[in-house]
C-alpha cells in the first residue's frame, strides 16, 4: 500500500476496531465511513483509492474530514500513476506520449492526424482538481490517435467514456476507446459519436451513475437521431472502469466483466422511454381526476385566469400559448406535412397589452425545461447555446432580440419553420489550418413564441401565426379587477402532471375526420394569409385534441378530433382569422364603415337605407383616401361576395344599391361545422 492508504487504513482501523473481515492483503474492507455504514461494503485499494457499494459514496474531501486525517500532497509522475492504475509506465508512454513534467504528468490531447491539439496536466492522483487545463483552452476528444488503428483493424465498436484514465485501462487491455474530458463536454459526445457512426464504427457509450451522468443521457437523448446509440449505465458497485480494474487486475477476468457490461447495455431510447413512462405514471395517480374531467378547457381557462382577469372571456392569448406549448411535444420530427409541426406565435399589441404575462402565465402550467427562453440577447445566441430545440419551444419576450439581416437571420427563418435551425460559419480547422465551411444544426421540431409592439418583416411574419393581445377598456377593467378579489392562489401542480402524462404516456397522432367539411368551408376564400395560417390551425386542432385524448375516442393510436375541439381552436384564433384582419384591406375596411354609417343616418322607422356609389365618393373620408369609383367598386363587390352588404339593385346597366347586413369585425373565415356555435372570447 503506498502512503495515503497506509493512512486511511490506519484511521479506519481506529474507528472500526473489531472489524476483522479482510481476507485480501491488498484490499482493504470496511464499513463506509461517509455514510456511517454498518456492513463492510466499503473497499480501500492498495493506491489509496476507495469505493462504497452501498451508497457510492466517493468524495475524498468527505473522507478525509471524518476521519479527521489529511492526505499529503504526492507528486505525481508516470511511476505513480503506474503504482496507482496498474499499467505501466512505458504504455502511457508509448501509446499515449504521457511525460513527466514540473507540475506533474503532461496529457497532451492528439487529432486522429497524431497532431498534438492540446496539452492537460495531471498534478493530483486522487480527489478533487486533478487535472489542470490551459486558459481558455479548447478541449478536445481524447484518444483520437488511435482513431486510425481502429479503422484499420476493423474494430466494430469503439466506447466512448469519461476522462483519461478510463481510456488508459481500456484502450490497455486491448478494448478500443476514446474519453471526453467531463461529462458536460455535450458537444464531444455529439462529436464522438458522429466520428464513429461516419466510420463504420457503432459506438456505445459508458454514463456513470452520478449527477453529470444523468444530465449527459438526457441532452443526447433530446436528439431522436441517438434512440439506437446502446448505453452502459453505471451502477454504485460498477462506476468507472478504473475502479473495475483495480478490484482484479487480472486482463483476462477485467475483459470478460467488460463483456458482460457490454452485453447489458441498452438503446437509449429504450431508457428514456422507461424513464418516461416510469415518471407518467406516477404523475397520472396525482391529476387522474383532471385528466379524465370532460371539461379540462374551462377548468384551464380558470387556471389561467387567475390573477390576470376575470370573466368569461378569459385571456386568449395566455389559453393560445399553452397549446403552443403543448404542441411542441406532438411531433417526433420525422413528418413532413406543415400541421405536424408546433405552432410559432407572434403575439402583437401595445406596451402594457399583457403580451409577456400570456406566456408567462402559460409556462407556468408545464415543465419550463422544455422551453428555451432568450430575452436581451445577441443576434446569435440561438446558434451557439448549448440547449437542444427538439420537441421544444423558443422563446423570445422580446422580437428586438430577433435578427432581421443576414445569415442569422436566415436561421432564424428556419427556426420560425419548425424544424430547428441552420447555421453555416468558416472556421479554421486546427489539424489542418485550412479554413472550413462548418454546420451548426438543431434539429427540430421546434415552437416559437415571440412578442412585438411593431410589424415584424414579412419574411418573418409570413411563417407565424399573429395572435392579437386585447388591448380593449373592457379588457382593462377585467385586469383591474383582480386587485379586488381575494388573494387566490393557482394550484398548478395538477396542470404540471397533466403536461407530464401526455408527454410521456399519451398518444400524440391525432386525425381530423371533418377535414373535408372544414376545406369546404374556407375554400371561398383566396386571401394569401389562408394559405399561410391554415396549416397551424389544423396543429392547434390536433393539439387541443391531444389535451382531450381522455375523453376521445382513439383508433389504431389515433385520436380523433371531435368538433368540439375545432370549437375551442375557432374561438382561440377568431381575430386571427377575422375578415376585418386577413381578407379585406384597410380600404375596404373604409367602404364597408362608410356604408353603415349612410345607411343608419336616415330615419330609423324606414330601416337601413340603400348607398349608391356617387353618395360613397361623397364622403370626406373617401375624398383623403383617394379612392376613384372603380376601386369603390372593386371593394364593394368583395364585400358582396362575403355577404358583409348585399347589392339590391344587381345586373349590367343599373345603378347598385348598397346595403350592409353584417358587421365586418363579426365575421371569421372560419366556418361553423354542423352543431359548432363558436362563443368569441372577447
Amino acid at each position: 500500500m503506498n502512503q495515503k492508504a497506509i493512512l486511511i487504513k490506519e484511521s479506519l482501523l481506529k474507528k472500526y476496531p473489531n472489524n476483522s473481515s479482510n481476507n485480501n492483503q491488498d484490499n482493504f474492507r470496511s464499513p463506509c465511513p461517509i455514510h456511517d455504514g454498518t456492513n463492510n461494503n466499503f473497499v480501500l485499494y492498495p493506491n489509496g483509492s476507495f469505493k462504497c457499494f452501498s451508497q457510492g459514496c466517493k468524495s475524498l474531501d468527505d473522507l478525509t474530514r471524518i476521519l479527521a486525517i489529511t492526505i499529503p500532497v504526492e507528486q505525481v509522475t508516470l511511476q505513480s500513476l503506474e503504482n496507482s492504475f496498474k499499467i505501466p509506465s512505458n504504455y502511457l508512454q508509448n501509446e499515449f506520449n504521457l511525460k513527466d513534467i514540473k507540475a506533474g504528468v503532461s496529457i497532451p490531447y492528439f487529432s486522429e492526424a497524431a497532431k498534438e491539439l492540446t496539452t492537460r496536466t495531471r498534478v493530483k492522483l486522487y480527489g478533487d482538481s486533478k487535472i489542470l487545463s490551459k486558459h481558455k483552452s479548447k478541449n478536445f476528444i481524447y484518444g483520437l490517435q488511435k482513431f486510425k488503428t481502429f479503422i484499420d483493424n476493423k474494430i466494430s465498436e469503439v466506447l466512448i467514456v469519461e476522462g483519461e484514465s478510463d481510456t488508459w485501462v481500456l484502450n490497455y487491455n486491448r478494448l478500443p476507446a476514446i474519453g471526453i474530458p467531463g461529462a458536460t463536454q455535450f458537444g464531444l459526445y455529439e462529436e464522438a459519436i458522429k466520428k464513429c457512426i461516419e466510420s463504420n464504427i457503432r459506438p456505445v457509450l459508458y454514463i456513470e451513475n452520478d449527477d453529470g451522468g444523468k444530465q449527459l443521457l438526457k441532452h443526447l437523448s433530446a436528439n431522436a437521431d441517438h434512440k439506437d446509440i446502446l448505453i452502459i449505465q453505471g451502477s454504485k458497485e460498477t462506476n468507472d472502469f478504473v475502479n473495475i480494474w483495480l478490484e482484479n487486475p487480472d486482463q483476462n477476468k477485467f475483459r470478460e466483466e467488460i463483456k458482460n457490461l457490454r452485453n447489458s447495455a441498452t438503446a437509449m431510447g429504450e431508457i428514456i422511454d422507461e424513464e418516461l413512462k416510469e415518471e407518467g405514471e406516477k404523475a397520472l395517480i396525482e391529476c387522474k381526476d383532471l385528466w379524465e374531467n370532460s371539461n379540462k378547457f374551462n377548468l384551464l381557462e380558470k387556471e389561467i385566469s387567475i390573477g390576470y382577469s376575470s370573466g368569461k372571456e378569459g385571456p386568449v392569448a395566455s389559453l393560445v400559448s399553452y397549446f403552443g406549448l403543448l404542441s411542441s411535444l406532438r411531433s417526433k420530427g420525422k413528418e413532413d406535412e406543415e400541421e405536424e409541426r408546433p405552432l410559432r406565435i407572434v403575439f402583437t399589441g401595445g406596451p402594457g397589452s399583457g403580451k409577456n404575462q400570456a406566456i408567462n402565465n402559460a409556462v407556468k402550467l408545464i415543465n419550463p425545461e422544455d422551453t428555451v427562453q432568450y430575452t436581451a440577447t445577441s443576434d446569435k445566441a440561438f446558434i451557439y447555446n448549448k440547449h437542444t430545440y427538439i420537441n421544444k419551444t423558443v422563446i423570445y419576450y422580446e422580437a428586438d432580440s430577433i435578427p432581421e439581416e443576414g445569415p442569422s437571420a436566415t436561421a432564424f427563418r428556419s427556426l420560425c419553420d419548425g424544424e430547428g435551425c441552420k447555421y453555416e460559419v468558416t472556421q479554421q480547422n486546427p489539424e489542418t489550418n485550412n479554413f472550413e465551411t462548418k454546420e451548426y444544426f438543431k434539429p427540430g421540431p421546434t415552437g416559437l413564441q415571440t412578442t412585438t409592439t411593431k410589424d415584424f418583416k414579412p419574411q418573418n411574419a409570413s411563417r407565424l401565426l399573429e395572435v392579437q393581445c386585447d388591448e380593449s377598456a373592457n379588457q382593462t377593467k377585467r385586469v383591474l379587477n383582480k386587485y379586488l378579489r381575494n388573494n387566490t392562489k393557482p394550484d398548478r401542480e395538477p396542470w404540471i402532471n397533466l403536461y407530464i402524462v401526455i408527454h410521456s404516456l399519451g398518444s400524440k397522432k391525432v386525425g381530423i375526420p371533418f377535414m373535408k367539411e372544414l376545406l369546404d368551408g374556407v375554400g371561398i376564400f383566396t386571401v394569401t394569409r389562408m394559405r399561410r395560417d391554415f396549416p397551424q390551425l389544423l396543429s392547434l386542432i390536433k393539439t387541443v385534441a391531444m389535451f382531450n385524448q381522455a375523453n376521445r375516442e382513439i383508433t389504431e393510436g389515433v385520436i380523433q378530433a371531435t368538433i368540439e375541439d375545432y370549437d375551442i381552436a375557432k374561438r382561440l384564433l377568431f381575430k386571427t382569422f377575422s375578415l376585418s384582419q386577413s381578407e379585406i384591406d384597410d380600404s375596404g375596411r373604409l367602404v364597408e364603415k362608410i356604408i353603415r354609417a349612410l345607411a343608419e343616418s336616415g330615419d330609423p322607422a324606414l330601416g337601413k337605407t340603400p348607398i349608391t356609389i356617387n353618395q360613397i365618393m361623397e364622403h370626406e373620408e373617401i375624398k383623403e383616401a383617394g379612392l376613384d369609383r372603380k376601386a369603390i367598386q372593386r371593394r364593394c363587390q368583395k364585400l358582396v361576395n362575403l355577404g358583409i352588404i348585399e347589392n339590391e339593385a344587381p345586373g349590367r346597366g343599373r345603378t347598385a344599391l348598397y346595403k350592409p347586413l353584417k358587421h365586418l369585425s363579426e365575421e371569421c373565415m372560419l366556418p361553423e361545422l354542423k352543431s359548432s356555435k363558436t362563443e368569441v372570447l372577447f
